[in-house]
């Protein structure tokens, strides 16, 4: 068959070479790579908003105005009545007498308070804007009843309004003010410190900050160490190498991890535990394996987990991970294996983990010899509009037209294949 009219004959060359290359030997897809962070663990820093954190910081804003002696009895019972309406479920009622009160009363010893509990409800509602307005007005409150009084317990309550004003920025995605936030709230060494400094790591990550992300989840770890959220500071750290593909680093950065998981275990709920940090340890720790080429014992931390955890959200992950180990051990039956349970249980279509399995699906029908089976699962992802990694089946489509002689039909496949490929490692297969 002649080759396309206009072709330069060295390009005709080079995708060729490539083809006999594949044809060769070389072990296809090995580029598309599952032990990357998958976009589930990924995501898994970018909750700000935590009601049960929310309610913890209402109770301690309650017992800081509950012992304060020197405020007006007069100014007592009004933000008393406040709260009873809040309790019966009058918000309505609640919101007016906090809103009459902060505004004829903002230089009381109870304005701050006030004011920031305005801010909980706000957020209470899900009104993240009007939250963030109330708890900065709280801050700016306090920073001025400090000035008038010196009363330190004023910087406790303006350090809990500048969390929550940042929490709520961080949430409508206004990040730069968020961070301005939080870094207001990281002194000394108690629960919103090490939040505070928690949620600087997840404002880095989502901007795409890695190394900033990974010194501010350093900072809980080695200065909050005992804090719930050490164990799963010390995961981010490691998913962050995972991705930079310092698998070795991602390793030793779990090692010993397990007894803070256990001291954690107790002192948060076990949902929050089972989520964070139960799962995600030996999920992070089998992806860094297999990224380390330690594939054996990727697998077995998979199946040990699978085993413990065989509901878990991050099953499919696991499988995907054991997969591609047993496909670098040459088992591409055991591989088929879990590729079909993330196929059959992961009916998400817009699953990532799901795409990747679809694809390896096919890669190892093929190293079992089934190539007619194969190449047409490659040619269907292919064709498959809003598939993310149709590159990496063109070029399979593609090998498989040149194995078959059909030279003209590879070609093709081959320059589709680079015209949709995301990245420089695609465009190295193809």
């Amino acid at each position: 068959m002649g080759l396309p009219t206009g072709m330069s004959i060295i390009r005709c060359a080079m995708i060729m070479m490539s083809c006999v290359l594949a044809a060769s030997g070389l072990q296809a897809q090995d580029i598309l790579t599952p032990t990357l962070p998958s976009a589930v663990i990924a995501r898994q820093s970018h909750s700000y908003l935590d009601q049960a954190l929310l309610q913890r910081s209402l109770e301690r804003l309650r017992s800081f105005a509950a012992d304060w002696a020197r405020t007006a009895s007069a100014d007592r019972v009004f933000v008393d009545r406040a709260e009873i309406d809040r309790r019966r479920e009058n918000r309505l009622g609640a919101s007016r007498r906090l809103t009459d009160f902060t505004e004829r009363r903002a230089t009381s010893p109870l304005a701050p308070a006030a004011m920031l509990e305005r801010g909980f409800m706000a957020l209470e509602d899900g009104d993240q804007r009007s939250g963030a307005m109330f708890c900065e007005q709280a801050a700016v409150l306090c920073n001025d009843a400090l000035l008038r009084t010196g009363d330190s317990l004023y910087l406790r309550i303006g350090q809990m309004a500048s969390f929550w004003q940042a929490t709520s920025l961080a949430h409508l995605g206004e990040l730069e003010r968020a961070m301005a936030a939080y870094q207001k709230t990281t002194s000394g060494e108690d629960d919103l410190a090490a939040q505070a400094r928690f949620s600087i790591g997840q404002v880095y990550e989502q901007n795409n900050q890695q190394s900033e992300a990974y010194a501010a989840y350093a900072d809980v770890w080695t200065k909050h160490p005992r804090h719930p959220l050490a164990v799963t500071a010390r995961v981010r750290q490691a998913v962050i190498s995972l991705g930079k593909r310092q698998a070795v680093r991602s390793i030793d950065l779990l090692n010993g991890i397990d007894s803070a998981l256990a001291r954690a275990v107790g002192q948060i709920s076990p949902a929050v535990v089972d989520t964070s940090a139960r799962d995600l340890v030996p999920v992070v720790r089998l992806q860094a394996l297999a990224q380390a080429g330690l594939y054996q014992r990727s697998i077995d931390t998979c199946n040990d987990f699978l085993h413990r955890r065989p509901s878990s959200a991050y099953r499919w992950v696991a499988h995907l991970t054991a997969g591609y180990a047993h496909l670098h051990l040459g088992r591409a039956d055991s591989a088929l294996r879990h590729y079909d349970a993330i196929v059959v249980g992961d009916v998400d279509d817009a699953s990532d983990t799901r795409h990747q399995a679809l694809l390896y699906r096919a890669l190892s029908l093929k190293r079992l010899g089934n190539q007619a089976d194969a190449e047409r699962d490659f040619a269907a992802l292919a064709s498959s509009g809003g598939y993310p990694y149709k590159s990496q089946a063109l070029i399979e489509v593609g090998q498989a037209q040149y194995e078959r002689g059909d030279f003209e039909r590879s070609v093709k496949s081959l320059e589709r294949a680079e015209r949709q490929a995301p990245d420089a490692s695609t465009l190295l297969r193809a």
